[in-house]
């Protein structure tokens, strides 16, 4: 790995004009065959094989000399957490049981998507928490790399938690409390209590989830 940038040469940009489906996928990549690496020039990521391009690059196209940062693969046990927290919160007994049974041992993340293909509707609402959580790892990237503001990074990362939590609830997770909108004013008592106890409050509108409320993090205990 090449010397690391120094502190004033580091440059924040907008989330919004950062590839972060891109930074999701560099994080992700655990095969060991490709190099991926992040501009902060125009907040692009860029990939290549890893071996031919640090031996072959130019200096030119060096990635260190180019001024790029390396994205290392962060492993899958975040997102091995992230399929078991979804499964536990299902509240079907059947597909709880067996995409939960689907994780036990080697080749789990195979199992769990085959039998995602049994249960169309908790197939999509999987698709909707695993890209918020993948994303929100992203932006924790980002930000340990001091590439974006962190009040933007904890306005997009709040974003992320808000979808994660709609969907634990709109599955059935009993650790999530729902409130139709219309109830807002009759419960703000029940809401602020669970949310002072830690939880989340989602925000049900026209029968489906809408939005969610928890304590900021740098809220006082």
């Amino acid at each position: 790995m090449g010397p690391a940038a120094p502190d004033g040469e580091r440059s924040t940009r907008p989330i919004a004009d950062i590839d972060l489906a891109g930074v999701v996928e560099a994080l992700g990549d655990n095969s060991g065959e490709t190099g991926w690496w992040y501009d902060p020039t125009n907040g692009q990521v860029e990939m290549a094989v890893s071996d031919s391009y640090l031996m072959d690059a130019s200096d030119e196209d060096d990635p260190y000399e180019r001024g790029l940062v390396p994205i290392e693969p962060i492993g899958s046990r975040d997102a091995y957490r992230d399929m078991v927290e979804f499964s536990k919160s299902v509240a079907d007994a059947r597909a709880s049981d067996l995409l939960l049974r689907a994780l036990e041992g080697r080749g789990a993340f195979r199992r769990f998507r085959d039998t995602l293909h049994e249960f169309p509707d908790l197939r999509e609402r999987w698709f909707d928490y695993s890209n918020a959580a993948r994303e929100y790892r992203a932006i924790d990237w980002l930000l340990d790399e001091r590439r974006v503001d962190p009040d933007d990074a904890e306005a997009a990362r709040e974003t992320r938690a808000a979808v994660m939590a709609a969907v634990l609830a709109e599955i059935g997770s009993p650790s999530v409390n729902a409130f139709d909108e219309s109830q807002l004013s009759d419960r703000w008592s029940d809401i602020r209590d669970l949310i002072d106890d830690g939880g989340t409050a989602t925000i049900v509108r026209d029968g489906r989830p809408w939005a969610a409320i928890s304590r900021h993090p740098t809220a006082p205990q």
